[in-house]
């Protein structure tokens, strides 16, 4: 019976190397790893303003809102390739409270690039309002997020509710100077929503308003580099 001569310490340790090095190669070109790296990823949070808002029988892809065209996110996940995986977990009328508790809850998308696109609701303080953001943002497990001013009214608000709204864009500024719009591409976004010709009903907004929304975020993601493949979408 043949034997089979055992491997010399150097062939052995080569092999291992070897071995060893071409984990490696797959590991870095196939991301093994046990937790999504949120490339190609968006998770959204916020409140109808995330969801966007149909349009006469548009209205009815609320139901199914990810094959509604004409909504910012849906446009700005179409305007890389491939194409984002979006997660969207906007909805109508929840107050910071409940976007703060729809955060904790949500475990599985923390890692993924987020936007926050949310409005204050009557009743709430600047200061209770940023709290519970502030409660939310602490679940992320990414540094690529983006918390969009507040938006008003088509025919703007009413004094009280306006402080309110300029106190708590001030306070995110000051808290998270790189994740939120600068001063004047924010001014630049609400100038562009400021016609009741971007609204639907004066609040939420229509095709040409929620273009404008995916043309000013896809300026500040492709200037963060969130993804690396961006197509010239205008």
């Amino acid at each position: 019976m043949q034997r089979t001569r055992p491997l010399s310490r150097r062939r052995l340790d080569t092999t291992l190397g070897l071995r060893v090095a071409a984990l490696s190669i797959l590991m870095a070109l196939g991301g093994c790893s046990s937790r999504s790296t949120g490339q190609n990823k968006l998770a959204i949070h916020g409140d109808s303003t995330a969801l966007g808002s149909g349009e006469g029988l548009a209205k009815i892809y609320n139901f199914f809102p990810s094959y509604d065209e004409n909504r910012w996110w849906v446009r700005l996940a179409g305007a890389h390739k491939p194409r984002l995986t979006t997660f969207n977990a906007g909805r109508g009328g929840q107050d910071s409270s409940m976007l703060r508790n729809e955060m904790i809850a949500d475990r599985a998308h923390r890692d993924w690039p987020t936007i926050i696109y949310d409005r204050v609701n009557d009743g709430e303080s600047a200061e209770a309002y940023v709290a519970n953001l502030r409660a939310a943002v602490a679940q992320l497990e990414t540094d690529k997020f983006l918390i969009l001013p507040q938006i008003r009214r088509a025919e703007g608000e009413e004094p009280p509710l306006e402080q309110i709204m300029v106190d708590i864009d001030r306070q995110i500024s000051a808290l998270w100077p790189d994740n939120t719009l600068p001063e004047l591409e924010a001014n630049n976004l609400r100038h562009a929503l400021s016609s009741d010709e971007t609204r639907l009903d004066g609040l939420h907004r229509n095709a040409r308003g929620q273009h404008a929304e995916f043309r000013h975020i896809k300026q500040y993601t492709d200037s963060k580099g969130w993804w690396i493949a961006s197509l010239d979408t205008q």
